[in-house]
């Protein structure tokens, strides 16, 4: 699981940096391409979150302890909500539909990761 998450940050470092150089390089969409690096960070947040649910739900298996309730989709919801409402509030920097596309791009790389190391 460590070694999934650590590419996925890799390959969201590489998007953010190409996120980056587009910006930086065409000035008329520097809210698209703001919107996408924001919408990846959110995605690496939302992932890290989900990692560390993970993990926890590991441990407490080990344990023998009962699973405790928690807020982890609800903190995952409201990281995405929250990073939507700054788009909305601020549409001249953020594209909102670029912070959508962009926090779906962890799961994806995740998928592609997992089709790869499934096919070696």
């Amino acid at each position: 699981m460590n070694d999934l998450f650590a590419s996925g940050v890799r390959a969201a470092v590489f998007a953010l940096s190409a996120c980056l150089a587009l910006w930086i390089l065409i000035p008329d969409y520097r809210p698209e391409f703001a919107g996408a690096a924001f919408g990846i960070a959110v995605g690496v947040w939302n992932s890290y979150l989900l990692r560390r649910r993970i993990q926890l739900l590991d441990q407490w298996t080990a344990e023998g302890k009962k699973r405790r309730a928690g807020t982890g989709f609800a903190a995952r919801a409201a990281t995405l909500l929250l990073a939507c409402m700054a788009a909305l509030r601020f549409p001249e920097h953020l594209s909102l539909v670029c912070v959508l596309a962009g926090s779906f791009f962890m799961p994806f790389v995740y998928l592609l990761l997992g089709f790869i190391r499934n096919r070696s």
